[in-house]
């Protein structure tokens, strides 16, 4: 149902983090196959992964790829204008993710240079890496896999970043590539314009929007997740003495 929902709510591109792995390949495959099976899902992507060739527990979700319904990049043409995305899973991401196995992730800075090739040789304009991999501040400085990636590959012309949770105010701009991340738990959506002109990509704006009450929800969005809600509360919940909105435990501080 999330990935049916987040199609009719317009994301384009999706790709994996390290929770995606959380109860391993062949769950994800399943999920991936279940909600194919049911209507459009965005095209997911699934970046750097690498398959086992002797080991069959990853066997579903590398027959998905082959089968191009899970994919390494996707190429959108805007308005004329042709803009190639692909995917990539840090080092950190990939040590946090130990359900992933026997999928393992290749070099970020190779896998990188191979996505930046292959879509320059399909004549893209725009070049934008999903990644999940992060940036830190170290010493005052901003460090990190991402900032490594921007220093390291040329030709990517936008890196929207996720695993670490940071909020970018501004984009980070690093060896000509900016760098944007909206922070955690869907608090903000990031917009940011750019313009292509004479080859060159050009950041416009770029401002985080707050996730609140002050957005009027889509009334046939919220209209099929209550839907859900029912159903989940009607097969799953119900019969174990519990509801969706029932509270299961509180503590008085954050757990992180």
């Amino acid at each position: 149902f999330q990935l049916r929902l987040m199609n009719t709510m317009g994301y384009d591109v999706i790709c994996t983090g390290n929770h995606e792995y959380e109860f391993g390949p062949e769950w994800l495959a399943a999920f991936i196959s279940a909600s194919v099976s049911k209507g459009e899902i965005p095209s997911f992507l699934i970046g750097n992964a690498v398959f086992d060739k002797k080991d069959t527990m990853d066997d579903a979700l590398e027959k998905l790829t082959s089968e191009n319904i899970i994919g390494r990049k996707r190429v959108l043409t805007i308005d004329g204008i042709k803009i190639g995305i692909f995917s990539i899973i840090g080092k950190d991401a990939d040590e946090v993710a130990p359900k992933a196995e026997p999928v393992t992730f290749s070099k970020q800075k190779s896998f990188a240079k191979k996505m930046v090739k292959e879509l320059k040789g399909e004549n893209c304009n725009i070049i934008i890496c999903l990644s999940h991999s992060g940036i830190k501040e170290k010493r005052g400085e901003w460090a990190g896999e991402d900032v490594y990636l921007a220093n390291s590959v040329k030709g990517i012309d936008l890196i929207i970043s996720g695993h670490s949770h940071t909020r970018l105010e501004q984009p980070l701009l690093v060896n000509g590539t900016p760098i944007v991340q909206t922070g955690e738990f869907g608090q903000n959506v990031g917009r940011i314009s750019l313009t292509y002109s004479d080859g060159k990509v050009k950041v416009d704006g770029y401002n985080l929007i707050p996730v609140d009450d002050r957005i009027m929800g889509d009334e046939n969005i919220n209209k099929l997740i209550e839907e859900q809600k029912e159903q989940i509360n009607t097969e799953i919940l119900n019969p174990l003495g519990m509801e969706y909105v029932r509270k299961v435990v509180e503590a008085g501080f954050t757990i992180e």
